[in-house]
């Protein structure tokens, strides 16, 4: 846990006082354990969490986590669950505006709070720019709910060539949140900088930043100083020497060209390990070591070939972390960090370290 108050700790620094900063923990907190690292963080006194859907935030309200929470792809049929848990759902659409003012109507007794979302770009989810001055007015009349802040999503703040982009982005979101504070006639919060945004384009910090990635080591690809939380471990359940001429695992695709030393540790596909990976495609580390994967990569197993080492059962095995980092992983997968962490199920152990 020193690792993720180091990266909180980095960002925290950068910002200007009173600037707030939500941390994403959607996605079981990129994987790393989602009510812990939420309880963490409610202790570091960050100012919101971010999830996905509404059932992140109902596990966090259940676990005594009170600090506010955005829910960020709601079902608005579930309204009435928002309410009760007290969690703030991103409204993108007038279909969820209406659903969810509804809702606050027959469910609710204080205003509820939501957060507007502007598409300035993405084009994933979110109200067009040319929607602010219906939107606030709208929000002028209708006191069931309120805005508590107004965002939009960058496309890619972490890439140089697309600092245009970016930056227009930014202009169409600030104008959209002018428009939009002159109908609805009160003040909201704003914010659309992501972890890599936070660093590169200070100007745009406005009144809160938003954390994922970099809370857990990763960010823009010059960041430096960032902390990997999470280190993926297994042990060593058992070794074969086997002679030369022997096939090894499913399909039998290797066929072992010489003697050789096989260990098979309990870790598969179903925990994250890609069959990609498998026949020799990825190393891992035994007491500083690399060794490579051998055979197809099973459900529940890997098979290492730890030739020319004095691995045995037993032996800690290191997949991904300091001394062999998952971002070693996800090029090889060419993929992205966040895919491989949030693609470690709950079934893995997670174990919390505090110094």
């Amino acid at each position: 846990m020193e690792d993720v108050r180091h990266n909180l700790t980095m960002y925290r620094q950068s910002l200007n006082p009173g600037t707030a900063i939500m941390v994403m923990v959607k996605a079981f907190s990129y994987g790393s354990g989602g009510i812990e690292i939420a309880r963490f963080l409610a202790h570091e006194r960050v100012d919101y969490l971010g999830v996905a859907f509404a059932d992140e935030g109902v596990e966090i309200r259940k676990a005594g986590i009170g600090i506010p929470v955005m829910v960020m792809n709601p079902d608005y049929r579930q309204s009435d669950i928002l309410i009760d848990h007290n969690l703030e759902p991103e409204i993108y659409s007038w279909t969820g505006l209406l659903a969810f003012s509804r809702a606050a109507r027959e469910f609710g007794g204080a205003p509820a709070a939501c957060h507007l979302k502007f598409d300035t770009g993405m084009h994933r989810l979110g109200f067009q720019s040319d929607e602010a001055a219906l939107l606030g007015d709208f929000m002028a009349v209708h006191s069931e709910v309120f805005i508590r802040t107004a965002f939009s999503h960058l496309s890619a703040s972490e890439d140089p060539a697309a600092d245009d982009f970016t930056r227009l982005q930014i202009s169409r979101f600030e104008e959209a949140c002018k428009t939009l504070s002159a109908h609805c006639r009160y003040p909201f919060k704003k914010h659309i900088l992501n972890s890599a945004g936070i660093r590169r384009f200070p100007e745009a910090r406005f009144d809160m930043v938003r954390l994922g990635i970099g809370l857990y080591g990763y960010g823009a690809r010059e960041e430096t100083g960032l902390s990997p939380v999470a280190t993926l471990r297994t042990i060593i359940s058992q070794v074969h020497d086997l002679p030369a001429g022997e096939t090894v695992g499913y399909g039998r695709l290797t066929t072992l060209k010489k003697s050789a030393r096989v260990a098979v540790i309990p870790i598969g596909y179903a925990d994250g390990i890609d069959r990609r990976l498998g026949n020799g495609n990825y190393r891992m580390m035994i007491k500083g070591e690399a060794v490579t994967t051998i055979g197809n990569i099973c459900m529940d197993m890997t098979l290492l070939d730890v030739t020319g080492t004095d691995a045995g059962e037993g032996d800690e095995v290191v997949v991904f972390g300091p001394e062999n980092p998952v971002t070693v992983m996800s090029e090889i997968l060419n993929t992205i960090p966040y895919e491989v962490l949030t693609s470690v199920p709950a079934r893995v152990k997670r174990v919390f370290l505090f110094e």
